[in-house]
């Protein structure tokens, strides 16, 4: 992540948890649901910031279930997006979603290849066999679709459908945050 001016300012909101941290933690209450308990710990290390530059949350999980959500300005080379740990194998997925940088690119939402991964970007599932050696698989990711948000809040407004994000996970999402 780049600094950017606007983001630099000490007010509140400004700093790399609230600026990507927001999407990780929603994305970890999407898919693991409410923590039991978090802790979080953040500082600032560039010279001459104003507004945290590294940040992470422990998520807890009645289950057992530990999440850790990082975010940090200093890294060199790009670190996974996601690893999953678990007793018969280990999931890495870098970059977890296209849509950004192909609307930046200037690419549409309708436009053909939209949303979708270029061949190499895919999910490495690494697994042991019966012989204990690593097997390794590329596993694909579903088309990304933010057209589905924008759909979802028509439908919430003009046809009284339930929206998707549950006031108790918003309201869970800005506690993280904001402790």
């Amino acid at each position: 992540i780049s600094p950017k001016a606007f983001k630099e300012n000490r007010v509140p909101g400004a700093g790399v948890f609230y600026d990507l941290g927001a999407h990780m933690i929603d994305q970890a209450i999407a898919l693991f649901g409410i923590p039991s308990e978090f802790s979080k710990t953040y500082g600032k290390f560039r010279e001459n910031t104003e507004v945290d530059d590294y940040a992470q949350a422990h998520l807890k999980y009645d289950n057992g279930l530990n999440v850790y959500v990082t975010t940090n300005m200093l890294v060199v080379k790009p670190q996974p997006a996601y690893t999953f740990y678990g007793i018969k194998g280990t999931l890495i997925k870098h970059r977890s979603d296209v849509q950004e940088t192909q609307l930046l690119s200037g690419m549409k939402p309708l436009d053909k290849g939209y949303g979708e991964e270029q061949k190499g970007n895919e999910g490495i599932l690494f697994t042991l066999n019966t012989n204990g050696e690593i097997i390794e698989e590329q596993i694909p990711l579903e088309k990304g679709n933010y057209m589905f948000l924008f759909d979802a809040v028509y439908d919430t407004i003009v046809n009284d459908q339930e929206y998707f994000a549950k006031q108790n996970d918003i309201l869970t999402q800005l506690s993280i945050l904001e402790k």
